[in-house]
This record gives structure tokens, C-alpha cells and sequence, in this order.
């Protein structure tokens, strides 16, 4: 079901707390998704009432969309692996009440997890006629509830008041702040696999790299846009005949170019030169925005700054000589061997350009010691919120043959990126859940998360007594 983690119909449904369903007294489907994360991390071998052997090597992620509960777990069956989904069910009976054994979507369950037994089941069966093993895990999860009644205080500062949506979780909130996480970076993965059934792969990721760099969601659409309009296989052409025609073209696109050449900009002027001659003063073989848009991007100069994004970019696809896929599978096997593995990506990523006080004061000044474009903060980003996510996809889709726990390890060392404006509202909980010490990318992103799908939306929250809370005000 889509956006929950067990799902239920309403006949099983005591009642509803706090904007949280119980199934029954006490016990939350938070309760049971917790439960069944904390399985992974035991090295325990299980036996399903068919007397199959399991071992839990991922529980794999939470489904934010409809089909199972949970995607792409790895189960040792017997002593062989398989990847498939996991779907959870309070009793057993739940799954062709759900109706399950019809629905094609729930044909790659792999294990079908209840907390009892109906009498009479006979097991699960999909549509394509296949027997599901059913896995009953209520015994593990009542002595997890056991363990868990008495939570600890974690802040620094006990007097503040620790809110209801944080009295579900603090028991075991490591584990939350890692599943809310992984929740933002699944999200964007369903993003590519959609966008991947009508591009190529270096067409999505050269997509998702101006979506990336697009400072903030607010202008990632723009940049999006763009990138669709002058593809991947255009670009890399332009780039090879002159890298400055190619960042002509995107700063033209936007507005920006013309812009700079009404102020006289020598580096505009030479820009425009370029594109003149190559088009043979014809105008562009595209037409991206229209010009209630463009006068709208040149407005929030400099706010936007898709100049720098766009030399950016250029600088890229520049230094790339083969396909941008194959290119950043390469970086990524050369960064495990690096300590820390991103020092290659700030490389990468750390793009010079001579003219750079163009793009921040519309004057040319040629700089002996030009500044680099982003910051490591910004490629932190990146590598967080586009690449990680790219390869996790590449490697669920068979592209490429890594582990996906290897890229996970580096996503939970990966420096925070300090930056989003969604974490100012939360330095209430933040101060809560890490109380003295600089949060990682990961933690940061578990926070938007949490305000995303809670804070911003429930009715609750809009009253919260913390002072970071406030309602949202529909920023992007």
C-alpha cells in the first residue's frame, strides 16, 4: 500500500492515535516496521512453517508507492540468495483479503511476514500460481516490545519536552533516522526508474545532474528542462567542438547570455561571438523557455546562479572522454580505495574556470587564481541526493555489477551538506536526536524526511510547542 509500511484494511483497525494506526492495543505499524529492520541486523537463521532456512542478509526498503511492503530484500533461501520484495500482514489471512493473490505487483514476494497464524491457511499464493513461504516472527516481536518499554532519554537538555511523534520512535530512533533516509533516497530512484522506460543511461544521469545542480528544488525544474531539451547526445557534441559554444547555448537558453551582452560583458560578448559564427548568426536549433520564464530566471540573478551550474556542467561533460555512465562507474570502484573514498568526487567535481567573477558580478576580471564553482558541501549533495542513488538503481535494474551494500556504507559516512532550509525548522528535533555533534548527510536528510512526510502535513503539527516548528509555508 502506498506510503505505509504494513498494510491493513480498516476491519483490523482498533482505532487511530495520533495520526498513527494501531492494530492493536499498543502496538503501531511503526512497532512492527522497526521490528522487522532490527531482523537484518541479526545474524540469526529462521525457519518459515514450510521448514525453509532462512537468513535475513537485507530487509531491503520501505515501499513508498503501492505493491508490497517492502522492495529488493536479499533472503538466503536454503542456503541460496534471492532478491525479491516482503510483504508483512498482522495474520496470516490478510493476504487474499487484500486480495494479494490477484495482484501481478505482489509476484516477486519472496517471504510473506506475519505476527500469528490463522487456522486453516495454507499459505500464501500469487497470481502467477507460485507458493510464497510464510515467515511468523510474533514471539521475536514481542520480546523486542519487552525490550523496548522503557525508553531512555537521549537530550542533552531535559527539560525540553519531547514531542508525540518523537515518543513512537526514540527507542530505537538510530534505526528510524536510518529508514527515513533511505526513504529520500528511494523516492529518487523511483524518479530514475520512471524517467529511465524513455532516455538512456547517460541521458538519466545527465538529467539528474542538472536536476542536482540545480541549488535547491526551487530551480531544479528549470534546470530539468533544459537538460531535456538539449540532450546528452547533442551536448557532448557542442562540448567537443568548443566547450565554449556548449555553455553559449545553455546560458542563451536561459536568458543569461543575452543579458550579459546588454551590459557589455566582455565574456558575454565573447560567448555570443562564438555561438554566432557556429549557427552562422541563425538562431538556436532550440527554443527551451519562453520569455516570462527567462525574464523570471535573469529576476532571482543572484540567487538562481545558473551560470555557474552551466559552466559546471561544460566543465564536466569536458573532462568525461567516454560515456558519463561508464566515466562515473570507474570514479566510484577508484573512490573504494580511497580514505575518505569521496576525496575523488571533490576532484572531480572541482572545476575551474577563468572567468568565474563573471558569473558573480557580471564584470570580467581574469583571475590568475581562479575559485572553484561549488564548494564540498554541494558535492556532498550531489553525491547524496543524484549519484548514490544512480548506482543503487543501476544496480537494481542488473546495469552494474556492484553491491548495493557497499554504496550504502558510504552514503552513512558521507558529511553533511549544512545547507537546506528545511533544516532550520527541525534544529528542535536535531538537538533531540543528536545533541552535541555535527550531523552526517544522512541524518540531515532523515530530518527533512520527517518534516516532509509528518511536520509539514499533520494537523498536529502545526500547534507544536517547539519553536522550529511552524507551519508549512509552501516553500520548494
Amino acid at each position: 500500500m502506498a506510503g505505509r509500511t504494513v498494510e491493513t484494511n480498516y476491519a483490523v483497525l482498533e482505532e487511530e492515535k495520533g495520526g498513527l494506526f494501531v492494530l492493536k492495543e499498543g502496538v503501531t505499524e511503526y512497532d512492527i516496521q522497526n521490528v522487522w529492520f532490527q531482523t537484518g541486523s541479526l545474524n540469526k537463521e529462521w525457519k518459515t512453517e514450510e521448514g525453509h532456512r532462512l537468513r535475513i542478509l537485507s530487509t531491503g526498503h520501505l515501499n513508498a508507492y503501492s505493491g508490497p511492503d517492502f522492495k529488493d530484500a536479499l533472503i538466503e533461501i536454503n542456503g541460496v540468495p534471492f532478491r525479491g520484495d516482503i510483504e508483512i500482514h498482522w495474520k496470516s489471512k490478510d493476504w487474499y483479503q487484500h486480495g494479494h493473490h490477484k495482484d501481478k505487483r505482489y509476484d516477486r514476494v519472496l517471504i510473506h511476514v506475519i505476527m500469528s497464524k490463522d487456522s486453516g491457511f495454507i499459505g500464501a499464493i500469487t497470481s502467477s500460481g507460485h507458493a510464497v513461504p510464510t515467515l511468523i516472527i510474533g514471539d521475536f516481536f514481542e520480546e523486542q516490545q519487552n525490550l523496548q518499554a522503557e525508553p531512555s532519554v537521549r537530550s542533552k537538555n531535559v527539560n525540553l519536552k519531547m514531542p508525540q511523534c518523537l515518543k513512537q520512535i526514540e527507542y530505537d530512533y538510530e534505526m528510524l533516522v536510518q529508514i527515513l533516509a533511505q526513504q529520500r533516497v528511494f523516492q529518487r530512484v523511483e524518479q530514475m526508474r520512471s524517467r529511465f522506460s524513455e532516455v538512456s543511461l547517460d541521458e538519466l544521469i545527465y538529467e539528474f545532474l542538472f536536476y542536482g545542480l540545480g541549488m535547491g528544488t526551487r530551480y531544479a525544474a528549470i534546470y530539468s528542462k533544459l537538460a531535456q531539451q538539449i540532450p546528452y547526445s547533442q551536448a557532448t557534441i557542442w562540448a567537443a567542438e568548443e566547450p565554449r559554444l556548449l555553455e553559449a547555448v545553455y546560458l542563451s537558453s536561459l536568458g543569461y547570455l543575452q543579458k550579459g551582452v546588454e551590459l557589455k560583458n566582455p565574456y558575454a560578448l565573447l560567448l555570443d561571438d562564438i555561438r554566432n559564427h557556429f549557427f552562422n548568426n541563425n538562431i538556436l536549433p532550440c527554443n527551451v523557455f519562453q520569455e516570462d520564464v527567462i525574464n523570471h530566471i535573469v529576476s532571482v540573478y543572484p540567487v538562481a546562479n545558473p551560470s555557474l551550474r552551466m559552466a559546471l556542467m561544460v566543465g564536466i561533460l569536458s573532462k568525461v572522454k567516454i560515456s558519463l555512465s561508464e566515466f562515473l562507474f570507474s570514479l566510484y570502484e577508484k573512490s573504494l580505495c580511497k580514505v575518505p573514498a569521496w576525496g575523488l568526487w571533490e576532484n572531480f567535481f572541482n572545476i575551474y574556470h577563468f572567468y568565474w567573477s563573471y558569473y558573480n558580478t557580471w564584470e570580467m576580471k581574469r583571475s590568475k587564481v581562479p575559485h572553484a564553482l561549488i564548494g564540498k558541501e554541494r558535492v556532498y549533495s550531489v553525491l547524496g541526493n543524484i549519484l548514490f542513488p544512480f548506482f543503487i538503481f543501476c544496480i537494481q535494474e542488473g546495469l552494474w555489477g556492484q553491491r548495493e551494500e557497499k554504496i550504502w556504507e558510504l552514503y552513512f559516512r558521507l558529511p553533511g551538506e549544512n545547507s537546506h532550509w528545511l533544516l532550520k525548522k527541525m534544529e528542535s528535533h536535531a538537538e533531540f536526536l543528536f545533541p552535541d555533534r555535527k550531523l552526517k548527510f544522512f541524518e540531515q536528510q532523515s530530518l527533512i524526511q520527517l518534516y516532509r512526510t509528518g511536520c509539514s502535513i499533520h494537523p498536529q503539527c502545526l500547534d507544536c510547542p517547539w519553536n522550529s516548528m511552524k507551519p508549512f509555508d509552501n516553500q520548494m
